[in-house]
């Protein structure tokens, strides 16, 4: 903790490699995220966000009035605001992650970037949808109960592209990631 305290640079590396080596989320396979920084306050990420279609059912059970359990099949909308919730409450579950670690952490700037179909060869498969900063004292006032994360995240700068069926379109990488001294980490 003293090393932590102090900035140790090594420490703080060695600790952000523990945190994403042992972070359990709720996705089958594994997520990859690289992260840098340089100074003991600021961390940078860069997440691999798991597909829409691979944590987001195409269906919902319903209960019908006669007591009967079906299967029906799930909007666009419903999907795409499940999925917006997800990745964005997973970015915010990280941030408070490294917070509640690295006690002189005071930002988490976090790109994320989820697999499509290429629609050109030369398109790249990896697409950037969400480009978040996250302070240290913002995201321990908010309450996802009287705040919605969108407000939240517009609030904090935050640079996504979201429809309003909430699909959330391509965005260019954040020029941050043009750091050479990545570090890829997996996150279970």
């Amino acid at each position: 903790m003293k090393r932590l305290t102090s900035g140790d640079l090594e420490e703080i590396k060695h600790t952000l490699t523990e945190i994403f080596t042992g972070l359990q989320l709720p996705f089958q396979g594994a997520t990859q995220c690289g992260l840098f920084f340089d100074t003991a306050d600021l961390i940078s990420v860069n997440l691999d966000l798991p597909e829409m279609e691979q944590v987001i059912p195409f269906t919902r059970k319903k209960l019908l009035k006669n007591g009967e359990v079906r299967e029906v099949a799930r909007d666009k909308l419903e999907r795409n605001r499940d999925y917006f919730d997800l990745v964005t409450g997973e970015c915010a579950f990280i941030a408070a992650e490294v917070f509640s670690y690295l006690p002189l952490c005071q930002t988490l700037r976090l790109a994320a970037y989820t697999q499509r179909p290429k629609a050109r060869e030369t398109d790249s498969i990896d697409t950037y949808i969400l480009d978040l900063n996250f302070a240290r004292e913002e995201l321990k006032t908010f309450n996802p109960e009287t705040t919605p994360m969108h407000p939240f995240l517009v609030h904090s700068g935050a640079r996504f592209q979201v429809s309003a069926d909430y699909q959330l379109g391509r965005i260019e990488p954040p020029s941050w990631l043009n750091h050479e001294h990545i570090q890829n980490a997996p996150v279970e």
